[in-house]
């Protein structure tokens, strides 16, 4: 376990050094020492278990040459986000009943596909979602997914998933088998070795194939200020032409791509195996960029502590208590100024956010007299957290 830092006004410039090779190109690798954190998604018991919470260290790995860019492993960090993805809860807990970009995603993917009745795998199908709309579109689906929280779920909506984590023991099981369309929606940032997962990705599909991957575009995330996307959760941080690397040594070329507002603006990219890339698609981040982004960042964890000093202890209470935003409340130290955390999942009322001794409540929370304002801990999901908050209440946002 690390030691706790403070975060000084010095810090928000990264230092680099040279690192191995690029594992996707080869290419010269520089590395960005962006601060320490938790793993935001990682829950305790207690107050004083969570308070000697590990602190891992954030080292962000860039390629100048292909852009991948990832943070270095960690092996006590990766144990933890294997237990956090097998409870995970619904991703479209916060979002309507009938969620249209879902709905969409499905029309435009199956408009892609040669076949109307095709075989569709989603890799990360999460409570089975988009499975329920490539089916009302005639397509035949199969998912992967590592949650244990689902079963139920999905007998109920009569879908075929297997439960585990997709690698190559579960890949070598659907051996021989071929799949018109593989979707791997938020789940390719989240694996510790893309490129392999895209290798067995491939093993997958015929010439006739397609797979569609939508994840955290970094140029938006570097332009945008989404300072919550780089969490160790997210291991790896795409452009375009990084996948477009890994996707060529696989056998696949990047044929389309279009950018979305999910998770704070994403990329949904499509690749088909025996094409060449569209180089017209290639896009670039500099080292430049990166350094930059990381100095806006500890800027705004200086902005936030301004903004909490207006208030007495226990006056603001935070919202969420999923991964991103509690990293944040890591990353800037704000455990002390920040120590309570309503959520809407009832299963994690009294427990703590590991790290920061910040116990999580029910909202109800929000009614008590002595609140005056809310720290949003999840960004991505402002308008329906603020139609859940009482009016009187100020309104503070982590981004």
């Amino acid at each position: 376990m690390l030691p706790r830092q403070t975060m000084k006004a010095q810090d928000a410039v990264a230092h680099t050094e040279t690192m191995p090779p690029c594992p996707v190109c080869g290419g010269k690798t520089r590395i960005f020492h962006v601060g320490t954190s938790v793993i935001g998604g990682h829950k305790c018991a207690t107050r004083e278990e969570s308070l000697t919470a590990p602190v891992f260290p954030l080292d962000l790995i860039y390629c100048p040459d292909c852009t991948t860019t990832m943070y270095r492993r960690i092996a006590g960090a990766d144990r933890l986000l294997a237990e956090i993805y097998q409870k995970q809860s619904s991703t479209y807990a916060l979002l309507p009943k009938k969620n249209p970009y879902i709905a969409d995603f499905a029309s435009r993917t199956s408009a892609l596909c040669q076949s109307t009745a095709g075989r569709v795998l989603e890799i990360g199908c999460n409570d089975g979602a988009l499975l329920q709309e490539f089916r009302a579109l005639g397509h035949r689906p199969l998912g992967i997914e590592p949650s244990l929280c689902f079963e139920a779920v999905w007998k109920a909506r009569d879908l075929e998933v297997i439960n585990g984590f997709f690698d190559r023991r579960l890949s070598d099981t659907l051996s021989g088998q071929v799949f018109d369309i593989i979707v791997v929606r938020h789940v390719l940032e989240h694996i510790a070795n893309p490129q392999e997962f895209i290798h067995l990705v491939a093993g997958l599909m015929s010439p006739a194939s397609i797979l569609v991957i939508e994840s955290p575009y970094l140029p938006t995330v570097l332009n945008a200020g989404r300072f919550e996307n780089i969490s160790y959760a997210h291991l790896n941080h795409f452009t375009l032409r990084s996948i477009a690397t890994m996707g060529k040594n696989a056998g696949l070329g990047l044929v389309d791509s279009r950018l979305v507002e999910t998770d704070g603006g994403s990329f949904v990219a499509v690749l088909r195996p025996g094409v060449e890339n569209r180089e017209d698609l290639l896009d670039h981040v500099s080292a430049d960029k990166i350094e930059e982004f990381l100095k806006r960042m500890h800027e705004n964890g200086a902005r936030l502590r301004r903004l909490l000093d207006g208030y007495e202890p226990g006056q603001i209470i935070g919202y969420g208590t999923g991964a991103k935003g509690p990293h944040l409340l890591s990353l800037y130290q704000l455990g002390d100024r920040i120590t309570e955390a309503v959520d809407d999942n009832a299963e994690f009322h009294g427990l703590f956010l590991a790290g920061l001794g910040t116990r999580i409540c029910s909202p109800d929370r929000l009614r008590d007299a002595r609140v005056r304002g809310v720290l949003n801990l999840a960004p991505t999901h402002s308008a329906s957290i603020r139609d859940r908050i009482p009016k009187d209440l100020d309104v503070i946002e982590i981004i």
